[in-house]
C-alpha cells in the first residue's frame, strides 16, 4: 500500500462490511454457479476471501486498474486530484458499443 495507506485500509474495510456477500451467494446458489472445476457454489467465506484478495492486490498498484474473477470486478480509480477510490461489483454482463459493432462486422 502507498502514501494514503489508512484511507485505503478504511475503504477496503468499508466495502467488506457493506457488500452483500450473502446476496451474491444466494444468487450463485440459485443459478448453479460454481467456480473453477468445482461443482458446488462457493461459501460466503470463499466469496468474501476472493473479493478481499482482489481489493488488496489493487491497493498496492500505482495506476488506476481493475481485476476480475468469478463475477467480481474490483477497481482502483485515481482521480485527477490524486485521491483513490476502490470499487467492488458483482455482475452478470457488461456491454460496450465498440464490442457490439466489432461483433456485427
Amino acid at each position: 500500500m502507498h502514501a494514503n495507506d489508512n484511507a485505503v485500509v478504511k475503504a477496503i474495510s468499508t466495502i467488506m462490511e457493506g457488500f452483500d456477500f450473502n446476496g451474491v451467494r444466494a444468487f450463485m446458489s440459485l443459478s448453479g454457479w460454481a467456480w473453477g472445476a468445482g461443482t458446488e457454489t462457493p461459501t460466503v467465506a470463499q466469496i468474501r476471501h476472493t473479493a478481499y484478495m482482489l481489493l488488496t492486490e489493487l491497493a498496492g498498484d500505482d495506476e488506476a486498474s481493475s481485476l476480475e474473477t468469478g463475477g467480481f470486478r474490483a477497481e482502483r480509480i485515481i482521480s485527477r486530484n490524486g485521491s483513490t477510490e476502490l470499487k467492488l461489483t458483482f455482475g452478470l454482463q457488461t456491454c460496450s458499443a465498440e464490442v457490439l459493432q466489432e461483433q456485427a462486422g
